[in-house]
């Protein structure tokens, strides 16, 4: 059995997100630390990102309508968190969290946009919705913030693994 295309897409995101290595233009490594739905961090992990799959909404893919049994495929809208975590001390607050983000809005959406490729076929486009910083803890020496993305596919009614 294969993967479904919703993981599949996750796993083209963290493919892109590998390329945050510090160097040029990237401000953090980032990439180095992915995990998909990890719940805590370890400040050895540091700076990291974590994917979460969101909401997913189906459509018929030849309207807005619902999918149903009469149907082919679905359009598939998958939203899809990045979550960056950097170590941020009291002198420099917000500083490293923009910079993060950047990284993550530059991997995703400045190269190959907006088609996401998984190596079987292409899964696009992938859409930013916008970011939200994440509360932080007091006397905590870490903050996040929270990349929100949307990324739409075609998928076989009743089968989450095929196209059509």
């Amino acid at each position: 059995m294969s993967d479904s295309i919703a993981l599949r897409a996750l796993y083209a995101i963290r493919t892109r997100l590998q390329a945050i290595d510090g160097n040029s233009p990237y401000n953090t490594a980032a990439g180095a630390n992915i995990f998909i739905s990890r719940a805590t961090v370890d400040d050895s992990l540091l700076p990291c990102l974590i994917l979460w799959a969101g909401d997913e909404t189906a459509a018929a893919s030849s309207g807005s309508a619902p999918a149903a049994g009469q149907s082919q495929a679905m359009r598939m809208s998958l939203d899809v968190n990045v979550e960056g975590h950097v170590s941020a001390a009291q002198s420099n607050t917000g500083e490293q969290l923009e910079k993060i983000k950047a990284d993550i809005k530059r991997a995703l959406l400045l190269f190959d946009q907006p088609t996401l490729k998984d190596g079987l076929f292409p899964i696009g486009p992938l859409i930013y919705v916008g970011a939200t910083p994440l509360p932080r803890e007091d006397g905590d020496v870490t903050e996040s913030v929270q990349c929100r993305f949307r990324v739409t596919y075609t998928e076989k009614f009743g089968d989450p693994d095929a196209t059509k």
